[in-house]
């Protein structure tokens, strides 16, 4: 029984995503090239930069529903504050 649980904890992984898969993901969805990456060390993380609406647009929930489709999560930022 252990053998099982530790195969279906591999499973959970997150993939490591190509900046060509990214930027297909991107065009798709209609956000500029660029915008979309990976966390680097928490790879189900996909972070959309910087993103200034209100409410989540179109574009957002498109790539949102492809990244849950996938089993990771999208953060988007709002806005950035830049150091004094």
């Amino acid at each position: 029984m252990p053998l099982a649980a530790v195969s279906l904890v591999g499973g959970c992984a997150a993939p490591t995503l190509s900046a060509q898969q990214l930027a297909s993901v991107s065009q798709r969805c209609g956000i500029p090239e660029g915008l979309l990456s990976q966390d680097v060390e928490e790879r189900r993380f996909l972070l959309l930069d910087p993103v200034s609406v209100a409410s989540p647009s179109p574009e957002v929930a498109c790539v949102n529903q492809w990244a849950r489709r996938r089993n990771l999560r999208l953060i988007y930022i709002e806005s950035i504050e830049e150091p004094q």
